[in-house]
């Protein structure tokens, strides 16, 4: 085999290093293949990652700038009207609210004896209830009152009192009922 070598080592030798790339690339192909979901999803979740990444700069950037103040959400207090810098309870906020932005609807407040951290507004025009508003503390898991007005096609919408970075600004408060209500 002396002289074969010589004359076709070269060859052979490409010959076989073609066949190593050839056996690399298909052991790759299969590997992609069998862990193409696992790839997928780790793909996915750099992505997303990215994603918050930047959303959480970008909303860094929105309550760093005087412009976010209409927001009713963030660290810092919006310095529009809200319930924390309103001069009385969280109640007198919404039913000043209620009165000043919605005038065409009477608010009939019901605070359950069972849950007295619960208020419970009912808006109504001409003696039919038009929106159920419902305010909630952040540790309240009850959707009895929501199912009911679902129930009955009545508009509702809640909003929580007291939760963390949450400020119920006055022009969050009007366009929620305001969406609620159809206006």
């Amino acid at each position: 085999m002396g002289m074969f070598d010589k004359l076709f080592g070269d060859a052979v030798k490409a010959i076989n290093n073609a066949a190593e790339e050839i056996a690399a690339d298909a052991a790759k192909d299969a590997i992609k293949k069998e862990f193409s979901q696992e790839i997928n999803a780790v793909e996915k979740a750099a992505e997303q990652a990215a994603a918050s990444q930047q959303q959480g700069q970008m909303q860094s950037v929105l309550t760093e700038e005087p412009s976010c103040s209409g927001f009713s959400w963030g660290d810092d207090m919006p310095a529009e009207e809200n319930q924390y810098n309103f001069g009385g309870n969280y109640r007198e906020y919404f039913e000043k609210i209620f009165a000043e932005d919605f005038p065409d609807l009477a608010a009939a407040k019901e605070i359950p004896a069972k849950f007295p951290n619960r208020t419970i507004y009912r808006l109504s025009s001409g003696g039919a209830v038009a929106l159920v508003v419902e305010l909630l503390p952040d540790t309240s898991s009850t959707k009895k009152l929501r199912r009911e007005c679902e129930a009955s096609g009545t508009p509702y919408v809640r909003f929580y009192y007291d939760h963390d970075g949450w400020w119920n600004t006055r022009a969050y408060v009007k366009d929620r009922i305001s969406k609620a209500l159809g206006r």
